[in-house]
């Protein structure tokens, strides 16, 4: 760093600590960096507040306290927007195929557009929050998402839906979705696994109370008139996320930044770049998170219509066992956001378990066929499910460490969306193809799964020779 971009300030009088004379040696001076200020801008944004331009000139605030848990009330509540409008499609998709008159393949489109638009957005989402800061990025978020929910309303056509739904909304989610990650991630350090599982665990409750509200929103309103009251409660984004606040800035203490250069602490503070991928470990993670999408997200979507059209359970039943799903998923967030948060549990371990468990379960769906077996099967499918998505980011945070959380994040939840991209429209042509065999197509998406499950399981292995080495 050249001579304009650094100034070394002497903090305090000239005094040693030991001999209590004036003078100070060249090695008791602490330099701070002016620069740190523009640089902290670039990170967090607009919001960076000026009070910590100086690293040791105010005492370091702390996290898992204070405003952190008002952080944790606003993730909680972006969460439940954000996983029950999308997990909702579900609800959605016979009312498209009865309204529209098109094919289960092309129909399929409108809720995978929509999911992978949130998800595959997440490195633009994660580049956009480091350069406008969180309370912009999911302020823009829930403007865009409820825009493309209130003019569903015109909809004449699945290809306006591809539009408004999948792309418009499926952004804006995308945008108020990773701001509440990275900052429930970021605010906390020693209680992360509570915090992110009870963020998590809120999605989890907005999947059970979405399908509540759409059910009888679609049975009083019709398919247009559910849309305009859905982008009123995507409208209560915004005020959540203006709450959204950045983190304080974990600098070393006082008494310590003399044994730190200028330029150790400019590295040391988190950049966005891609230098994460040389990870094995994060490129094993991504795999598996991948795998688990791939064969998780479509039985979500499916399996409304399965119990409709192969079981021939009626429409009131196949909201039951949605239901269930999002009460089994409840239930396996709270367990994760417990069991994780115990130091004593392996965190990759556990999740491998979920993992492997979830695909298990999808598997055994080929033989539920009652609707008693599959009361069973959706509240383990969804438990397993719950699990599993409370874990993921956790393992990630650990993985990665956290000054690459927020770039992390971003490629993270990118995998979940080409996973999505990928798997329901995917599906939905293959069942086209075999003429509605859901039989099939469950078995092959929990074998999908299990392969992911697996991955998750070596990681743990070599992670575990690693440490004994």
């Amino acid at each position: 760093m050249s001579a304009p971009e650094s100034v070394a300030l002497e903090l305090g009088p000239k005094t040693d600590p030991v001999k209590g004379g004036n003078g100070a040696s060249p090695e008791e001076k602490q330099p701070v960096n002016l620069q740190h200020n523009e640089d902290a801008k670039t990170q967090h944004g607009p919001d960076y507040r000026r009070s910590r331009t100086f690293p040791g000139l105010s005492n370091r605030p702390s996290r898992d306290q204070g405003y952190a848990w008002i952080i944790l009330v606003a993730s909680c509540c972006l969460y439940n927007i954000c996983d029950g409008v999308s997990f909702s499609m579900g609800m959605f998709f016979p009312y498209f195929l009865e309204t529209f008159k098109e094919s289960a393949g092309k129909t399929s489109w409108i809720a995978s557009i929509m999911m992978a638009n949130t998800l595959l957005t997440g490195p633009i989402s994660s580049y956009l929050l480091y350069r406008f800061g969180a309370r912009a990025v999911c302020f823009f978020g829930a403007t865009l998402a409820t825009v493309g929910a209130v003019i569903s309303f015109f909809a004449t056509s699945v290809f306006f839906l591809m539009f408004s739904l999948g792309i418009l909304t499926g952004f804006g989610l995308g945008c108020m979705m990773l701001p509440a990650l990275v900052s429930v991630t970021s605010w906390f350090d020693r209680r992360r696994a509570l915090a992110v599982g009870a963020s998590v665990c809120a999605g989890g409750l907005g999947m059970f109370l979405y399908s509540v509200v759409m059910e009888v929103l679609l049975y009083e309103y019709g398919l247009h008139g559910a849309f305009l009251v859905l982008g009123g409660m995507i409208l209560n984004g915004c005020v959540f996320g203006l709450l959204l606040h950045p983190a304080p800035d974990y600098f070393p203490p006082l008494e310590r930044e003399r044994k730190y250069s200028v330029t150790s602490q400019t590295a040391s503070r988190p950049r966005f770049n891609l230098r994460i991928f040389r990870m094995l470990y994060f490129n094993m993670f991504l795999a598996s998170c991948f795998l688990f999408a791939l064969g998780y997200f479509p039985v979500q979507i499916f399996v409304t219509s399965y119990v409709n059209f192969d079981l021939y359970l009626t429409k009131t039943q196949a909201a039951h066992l949605f239901k269930l799903i999002s009460v089994g998923n409840v239930l396996g967030r709270l367990i994760a956001m417990v069991l994780l948060d115990r130091d004593s549990v392996n965190k990759v371990f556990a999740v491998s378990i979920s993992i492997l468990l979830a695909g298990a379960t999808v598997v055994c769906s080929v033989f539920c066929r009652s609707y008693d077996l599959m009361t069973a099967f959706s509240t383990s499918y969804g438990l397993w499910g719950g699990f599993t998505f409370v874990g993921l980011p956790v393992v990630m945070a650990e993985i990665v460490g956290p000054l690459q959380v927020g770039v992390s994040s971003g490629f993270f939840v990118f995998s979940l969306g080409l996973a999505a991209l990928i798997g329901i429209p995917g599906s939905g042509y293959f069942l086209e193809f075999t003429e509605h065999n859901y039989t099939v197509l469950f078995f092959v998406s929990g074998g999908t799964i299990c392969v992911g499950g697996l991955i998750m399981a070596t990681l743990y292995v070599l992670r575990t020779i690693g440490r004994r080495k």
